[in-house]
């Protein structure tokens, strides 16, 4: 086996964006603008339901009438992450909400007790 040392020219991603949410009221364009999302951890450790994070690329969303572009999963009392090695695109800004709902649609509950920790890596 080998192993093979490079250096990056340019970095990933320059933005670290962390939200605390706790229900599913939407953080709005948490990125300030348009780019790209390379990862996102979930921190649902304090919290005995799973949840999802939905997203969409709107400054200003509803949860309650847009419908999420991205759902990202995290079973109760875990932490998940999420990498995206080439980037999901966002071109307007980066908005989203924590709920216990799968489904898209005019409930957008979250039954959890405690906050959900949601950090993204983004440019």
């Amino acid at each position: 086996m080998s192993t093979t040392l490079a250096t990056v020219a340019s970095p990933l991603a320059d933005k670290l964006v962390t939200l605390v949410l706790s229900t599913s009221t939407e953080e709005d364009n948490v990125s300030g603008s348009s780019g790209k999302l390379y990862g996102i951890e979930i921190d649902n450790t304090l919290n005995t339901v799973a949840c999802y994070i939905k997203a969409v690329n709107i400054a200003n969303a509803t949860s309650t009438s847009h419908s999420a572009m991205w759902k990202f999963y995290a079973p109760a009392s875990t932490k998940q992450t999420y990498m995206i090695p080439a980037g999901a695109a966002f071109s307007v800004g980066f908005s989203a909400w924590a709920t216990t709902t799968a489904a898209n649609g005019t409930t957008q509950a979250f039954d959890g007790t405690g906050n959900i920790t949601v950090t993204l890596l983004c440019d």
